[in-house]
């Protein structure tokens, strides 16, 4: 984001930080969990084939199976925390600017193609920050995402939604 975009986009209406911190932290208690799941699911899944039992392998394999899930999860949320250092979305009066450590970005609301939610409110998603996940898709093919992991993202999400008309790619 350059320093005029005050003046291209106008009065700056709200700030909306993004919890990098809450991010980092919920990566690292997604791979600690799934480091634990692997390190107890591989033996014990080993151990349930080399003793050639009968039966299902359900109870050997899902600690493998869960650790795997959570190791996955876990590498996302680092990704996204790497990524979101800094991040600070901007509501203006003429469009929406972001900033964050790898840069920003200044977008008019004429700009704006369509704003999609795809969060949903079933407990234990604000955990991963996927409670709210919100695209804002962008006529030159870009895309900003509002997660979970915003301060007040869903005041954000309907302020943007509000702001562009409800436009949705047809």
């Amino acid at each position: 984001m350059t320093a005029d975009t005050a003046g291209t986009l106008g009065e700056a209406l709200d700030t909306f930080p993004t919890d990098q911190r809450r991010c980092a932290r919920t990566a690292a208690v997604l791979l600690a969990l799934g480091a634990a799941g692997v390190a107890a699911g591989l033996p014990l899944l080993l151990w349930w084939f080399a003793d050639d039992r009968t039966g299902s392998n359900v109870a050997a394999g899902a600690p493998l199976g869960l650790g795997a899930l959570c190791l996955a999860c876990g590498v996302s949320r680092a990704v996204w925390a790497w990524r979101m250092r800094g991040e600070v979305f901007v509501v203006h009066r003429g469009g929406l600017a972001r900033r964050a450590a790898r840069g920003g970005r200044a977008v008019p609301w004429t700009d704006v193609l369509a704003v999609e939610d795809a969060g949903s409110p079933v407990p234990g998603l604000r955990f991963l920050g996927t409670d709210v996940l919100c695209r804002v898709r962008l006529r030159d093919g870009g895309t900003l995402l509002v997660t979970g992991f915003t301060r007040d993202a869903e005041r954000l999400s309907r302020a943007l939604r509000d702001a562009v008309g409800g436009r949705r790619i047809p």
